[in-house]
């Protein structure tokens, strides 16, 4: 079995100019999500489906451009912040999995039903037994 093209309902000069008007308006609105880029274009969401233009490796890479370029420019402001809140949530980001799970509040891997560990039991009752043993000396 070959894989056939689909073929375009349009030209390949027309399909070009589209993206170019679809790369316009990505950059000019700084835009972020297809969607907002559909509400611009002078046509229908169906025809920019139908057109292909949703494939368009160039309309793709444009949008995470810019959203890379956002991301960037926040990350860059919480860095800068003086707000806790703000230092960590870019500390969570940047964390490693052992130091996101240490900040996490409700780990899942400590459901211990409120007990403590086996070991801090063990040495706790060990310390008890040597403050009896110390005051049965007396």
């Amino acid at each position: 079995m070959t894989d056939k093209k689909k073929k375009l309902p349009i030209s390949k000069t027309q399909y070009k100019k589209l993206v170019n008007q679809c790369l316009e308006l990505i950059n000019d609105y700084k835009l972020l999500f297809i969607s907002d880029l559909i509400a611009l274009l002078p046509f229908s969401k169906s025809t920019f489906y139908v057109y292909g233009l949703d494939k368009s490796d160039s309309v793709k890479e444009a949008i995470e451009n810019n959203r890379t370029m956002i991301k960037q420019k926040l990350r860059a402001k919480w860095y800068e912040s003086s707000t806790p809140t703000l230092q960590i949530a870019l500390y969570k980001i940047l964390a490693t999995p052992e130091e996101r799970k240490a900040m996490s509040s409700s780990s899942k891997d400590a459901k211990n039903d409120g007990m403590l560990p086996l070991e801090v039991q063990k040495a706790y009752l060990a310390s008890l037994e040597k403050m009896a043993d110390d005051n049965d000396v007396d």
